[in-house]
């Protein structure tokens, strides 16, 4: 199980270069972000988390590059390049696995991201999970067509057979996914 950390920087998980992040990937496997967009930011205060992003990677036999699954704020739910956070992304990025899968439960769980893609990004009721963590009194007003990324992650999860597990109100913060006891860090890009 992957510990809380302060920072992917000082959390001691083996550090890597792009090439050996790419090289390290399989499918299926995780990548939370610690980001420093704006975005990224607010939801690490709210969460009291330094992860504010968790995507999937993955790629078929017929695919060269690493792809993503992923809900984002301005693209919802959709496929798009590992490349784009190895190379471009201002944060760091941690690669994790969930060693219990077999291939075809990964397998699986992508074919239930895929059946999602275009689901819309709710930021609202992701700032409103993690207020309610802080504050339960607070409301979550749930039930839309609506995923934010730690969400689309536990949905996805379901489809293995072995859901992440979460025994929360309402739905999962990146933080939330990494402390699953089956999520295992492989290794670390630090680019800060």
């Amino acid at each position: 199980m992957a510990n809380k950390i302060a920072s992917i920087r000082d959390s001691g998980i083996p550090r890597v270069d792009a090439a050996g992040f790419l090289a390290a990937c399989k499918t299926g496997d995780f990548v939370f972000c610690q980001g420093k967009y704006l975005e990224s930011r607010g939801i690490e205060a709210e969460t009291g988390s330094c992860l504010s992003h968790v995507l999937t990677v993955w790629r078929d036999d017929w695919i060269t590059d690493w792809l993503t699954l992923e809900a984002t704020i301005d693209r919802g739910v959709h496929v798009g390049l590992l490349s784009d956070y190895v190379n471009k992304y201002d944060g760091d990025l941690v690669l994790c696995r969930r060693e219990v899968l077999s291939e075809e439960q990964i397998w699986r769980g992508i074919d239930a991201g895929l059946q999602l893609l275009d689901d819309k990004y709710d930021v609202t009721e992701e700032i409103q999970m993690a207020a309610h963590k802080l504050l339960p009194f607070l409301r979550v007003d749930a039930g839309r067509k609506t995923l934010f990324c730690s969400a689309y992650e536990q949905r996805m999860s379901v489809g293995t057979g072995i859901p992440l597990v979460w025994t929360g109100a309402g739905d999962p913060t990146p933080e939330d996914n990494w402390r699953d006891p089956t999520v295992w860090p492989v290794c670390a890009l630090v680019k800060s």
